[in-house]
């Protein structure tokens, strides 16, 4: 059995996370492509816009859109941040989660 803990449906893509009904095994994360007509699993999603890093899905929690762009929210272990990210932002690799935005492409 799996429960479900996130969907999010963008202009292209239905995105989903899901947990066997104990919730004690990892999350798992997948997406529909609805242009292609198919399913795929994933467990990180490529920054290739801005910072060319892969993202852990298992913290992504949200969709939103602003200004017709879309974007996922999510959090993450500031260790789990590249280094150069880290001193740029001036984040501490040993501190609290950080809130991300990750803008999705445009069709």
């Amino acid at each position: 059995m799996m429960a479900f803990t996130m969907f999010a449906e963008t202009k292209r893509f239905l995105f989903f996370q899901w947990n066997n009904a104990t919730f004690k095994s990892s999350s798992s994360f997948g997406f529909y492509d609805k242009r292609k007509q198919i399913f795929m699993g994933t467990k990180k999603l490529r920054d290739d816009l801005n910072t060319q890093i892969s993202i852990p899905l298992r913290w992504m929690f949200s969709y939103s859109q602003k200004d017709k762009k879309e974007y996922m929210i999510g959090k993450i272990e500031p260790y789990e941040l590249p280094e150069e990210i880290l001193q740029r932002e001036n984040i501490d690799s040993e501190g609290n989660l950080v809130m991300i935005m990750i803008r999705l492409k445009d069709e």
